[in-house]
């Protein structure tokens, strides 16, 4: 098995995200559409710097199809007020 087919196996959104180069814009605004988001909320999710919902979690992974916990592998669920 080869490094990168290693890696593959166990990338995060983020390394997924920063390895497709120029084809990064067009997974931004794929997500915004599927997800029904800004692409403001679409770049924070791909980046890393905030985690997105179950439900977007699992939209993405059907995105890219990759498992869910391989691609948020510790996400930290935000409660909503009540």
């Amino acid at each position: 098995m080869s490094i990168k087919q290693k890696i593959m196996e166990n990338m995060t959104l983020a390394c997924y995200y920063e390895d497709l180069g120029k084809a990064q814009v067009n997974f931004r605004k794929k997500i915004q559409e599927e997800c029904g988001v800004s692409l403001a909320t679409a770049s924070r999710w791909v980046n890393g710097k905030i985690i997105p919902r179950k439900s977007d979690r699992e939209k993405i992974a059907g995105i890219i199809g990759r498992p869910v916990e391989e691609l948020f592998p510790n996400p930290k669920e935000v409660e909503n007020p009540v």
